[in-house]
């Protein structure tokens, strides 16, 4: 029995592994393989402690615990917590979706308590920290830490033994394009009253599941994805020799990563431009939209083929293909002259 039991919650993992593949993939096409980050289950990569108000001096960085919200009046508490590994991940992945979980071993709510998680803006160490200090001899820059950027927020009952995943992506899509340094995380309750607190696992915690962990979920660099390519020019709007026909391209790349936008004569297109003909470019852009202007000549045709892809530092977009269109002038041989001839160029080709 014990065995069927195994094989059926491997085949169910398996299954949900794929469906969240495929989730990812259909969200952006772009996308082909994803790899996952965790804190270590030792707890040897967070660095974690609490501070406490009504104990400005005091350092908890050995504590098997992280407290937050208020036991009584003048005394609340912060959690702060950072992962020093983030930094492994290179700066060129297109990160998906980060989670910071913990688990609640004891909560005494009177009311539901409102916890919010900040980006911490100044270094600090898990055994110097206090309510007063970030490390031995620095002082925060108001007390109780420096922190920016509301990044997520739970309320939370007065339920324990329970594990809640606060959403951190956009802190660690900074972090890893190297937007701001990681200093961590601060959690805090905006309205927590008297008696009203909570007490997370911290990475002293003997059971090695319940500590704190960051799960990032991350692809290698996602290609810039094209939406849309336009001109001003149509079949019934034609461009004359000699106007300029204006590109217009509608792109997004995850990262915001700085990219390049090439229109060319075929498809055969890589990050040093077109490797054909070039009717324009841009340079390089920290989004879209993108335009450029190309003169028309009297070589090109009625309707003329064009190719986009947008390049960044590490890959090109799937190209995608569009028309302009021109209207030539007319060529008129008058053969037999007599003096009355003329070229009426409004009948168009």
């Amino acid at each position: 029995m014990k065995k069927r039991e195994h094989a059926l919650i491997v085949v169910e993992l398996i299954l949900l592994t794929s469906v969240f593949s495929f989730l990812i993939f259909i969200q952006n096409p772009e996308i082909t393989g994803f790899t996952i980050y965790e804190s270590a289950s030792d707890g040897s990569t967070i660095n974690d402690t609490y501070l406490r108000q009504s104990s400005p001096t005091n350092n908890y960085g050995d504590s098997d615990t992280l407290r937050i919200g208020n036991i009584s009046l003048n005394t609340e508490f912060r959690a702060l917590i950072n992962d020093s590994n983030i930094g492994s991940i290179d700066s060129e992945n297109t990160i998906l979706n980060a989670n910071l979980q913990v688990y609640v071993t004891s909560a005494s709510n009177t009311i539901n308590m409102s916890i919010k998680v900040y980006r911490i803006t100044a270094g600090w160490n898990e055994n110097e920290a206090t309510w007063n200090n970030r490390l031995t001899g620095n002082t925060w820059s108001s007390a109780g830490g420096d922190y920016l950027q509301e990044i997520d927020e739970i309320t939370f009952t007065n339920e324990s033994d329970k594990y809640y995943n606060f959403t951190i992506t956009e802190a660690v899509k900074g972090w890893v394009n190297k937007t701001y340094i990681p200093y961590g995380l601060i959690l805090l309750s905006t309205n927590a009253s008297a008696g009203n607190f909570t007490y997370f696992s911290s990475s002293e915690d003997t059971n090695s599941s319940r500590r704190p962990r960051i799960i990032i979920d991350y692809t290698i660099n996602a290609k810039p994805t094209i939406d849309a390519t336009s001109t001003d020019s149509s079949l019934t709007n034609p461009k004359q020799v000699g106007d300029t026909v204006n590109f217009t391209i509608n792109w997004t790349d995850t990262e915001s990563n700085q990219a390049q936008t090439f229109i060319c004569n075929s498809s055969n297109i890589n990050q040093s431009g077109c490797q054909d003909s070039t009717f324009c470019n841009t340079s390089m852009e920290a989004l879209g939209p993108s335009s450029c202007l190309y003169t028309v000549q009297s070589t090109d045709n009625r309707s003329t083929n064009f190719t986009v892809a947008v390049c960044d530092a590490s890959n090109c977009s799937t190209t995608s293909s569009n028309f302009f269109y021109i209207n030539h002038q007319p060529t008129a041989l008058v053969t037999q002259p007599n003096g009355g001839e003329t070229a009426n160029q409004s009948q168009g080709n």
